[in-house]
């Protein structure tokens, strides 16, 4: 198998995905998340090269396309996604899963706050954080019958 070059990759992507209106990052994702055809050779990691050159490449996507191509640590291309945003990822089965490139140390922390609701807290960078209410999640996707 040979790896396609990065400009090789953007021509395919200019030639059979544009024209079927396939133009963002999202709808690549909902494009890939509904088993969609991939050449063989595809770079693992797309994402670098669709960004703005002028923008740092060190910023990647929270969640990398690898791993919707099932090249990273925990492929996640079988599960039904039914949310994604810049914060999290929920599945089918209710699974929340931290959309970060690199779990390492960055998983998400479940706490309760004063009022003693479970939240989940999410690490943004350095300094930031993320706080969701689980249970608005979850009454969101899975509402009790």
């Amino acid at each position: 198998m040979k790896k396609m070059t990065y400009a090789q990759a953007r021509e395919w992507v200019k030639l059979n995905l544009k024209p079927i209106g396939i133009n963002t990052k999202k709808k690549f994702i909902d494009y890939m998340t509904s088993n969609g055809y991939l050449p063989e050779g595809f770079p693992k990691s797309p994402y670098y090269h669709f960004k703005s050159k002028h923008k740092d490449p060190r910023n990647v996507s929270w969640i990398s396309w690898k791993d919707f191509l099932s090249y990273g640590e925990q492929p996640i291309q079988s599960k039904e996604i039914i949310e994604f945003d810049r914060k999290y990822l929920i599945t089918s089965s209710g699974e929340i899963i931290s959309n970060r490139k690199s779990q390492k140390g960055r998983k998400l922390k479940v706490y309760y706050s004063k009022k003693g609701e479970p939240k989940v807290k999410i690490r943004l960078n350095y300094a930031k954080y993320a706080v969701i209410d689980i249970n608005q999640l979850m009454q969101k996707y899975f509402p009790k019958e």
